[in-house]
């Protein structure tokens, strides 16, 4: 019998372990979500600044271009044709769908 109530005594503190480190894992998860979705966020609001730093420099451009600058030119005959090329290619799809 004394066997027994040792080996259940054993037994408990091992449950007790395992608890433990479960709920030690179960913070650190939930630490690490935290830090995941604030990484997520930052991520979101860097791409947002670069799209919108993107944009103001096409639009530097193309006041540049508007003003006569050689280079800046030839950039814009570029964009121009990128984008008739783009419409071309939604008039096609808009014929044939």
């Amino acid at each position: 019998m004394a066997n027994i109530g040792i080996q259940f005594s054993n037994l408990e503190v091992k449950i007790l372990d395992v608890l433990e480190n479960y709920n030690h894992l179960k913070q650190k998860t939930k630490d690490l979500n935290e830090a995941i979705e604030k990484s997520t966020n930052k991520i979101r609001e860097q791409t947002k600044l670069i799209n919108k730093l993107e944009q103001e420099n096409k639009t530097l451009k193309v006041a540049n271009a508007i003003s006569g600058n050689d280079e800046y030119k030839r950039i814009m005959k570029v964009q121009i044709n990128r984008m008739i090329k783009e419409i071309d290619l939604c008039i096609t799809e808009i014929s044939n769908g």
